[in-house]
């Protein structure tokens, strides 16, 4: 009994010992886990409590929702595309003059016309109500219809 006497103050000592380790051993941890903490805020914000992968998760949800926002977006595109095809995409003016006496290039023919060449002539003449059409009509609207056909509006 007088042996665990004499042990009992180093047992004590060591105690207090293995107590202040283990305080210390604490209070870094509690710091480690302090400072993940902080680098979670600055990846996830203030606005939430949520841990980093539920952050993620929600990352990649709304990436995946994106994803397919872009192909619906894509399919939509290529409908456009085929549907300017038959968009009136070709046009002309031509400016010549109706009337041989009238002079200045007052008349004008204007085509609209699609990818297929299918389209519509307007011509406008400016001369007096008696007059007679003249040859070069319907040469301008030939002219018009041509230089509809070899222009092509720019598509981005």
């Amino acid at each position: 009994m007088q042996a665990l006497r004499d042990i009992a103050p180093y047992a004590a000592l060591a105690a207090v010992a293995l107590s202040l380790a283990l305080l210390v051993l604490l209070l870094v941890l509690w710091s480690s886990v302090r400072r993940v903490r902080r680098s979670q805020l600055v990846v996830m914000g203030h606005h939430e409590q949520r841990d980093i992968v539920a952050h993620v998760e929600s990352l990649d949800s709304q990436v995946r929702n994106l994803r397919e926002a872009v192909e619906i977006l894509t399919d939509q595109l290529d409908e456009q595309k085929r549907r300017l095809d038959h968009a009136l995409t070709n046009r002309a003016i031509v400016r010549y003059d109706a009337f041989r006496d009238a002079g200045g290039e007052q008349s004008a023919s204007f085509a609209l016309l699609d990818d297929h060449r299918s389209g519509v002539v307007f011509s406008a003449r400016s001369t007096p109500p008696s007059s007679p059409p003249s040859p070069a009509i319907s040469a301008a609207r030939t002219r018009t219809i041509r230089a509809a056909c070899t222009s092509r509006r720019a598509t981005p």
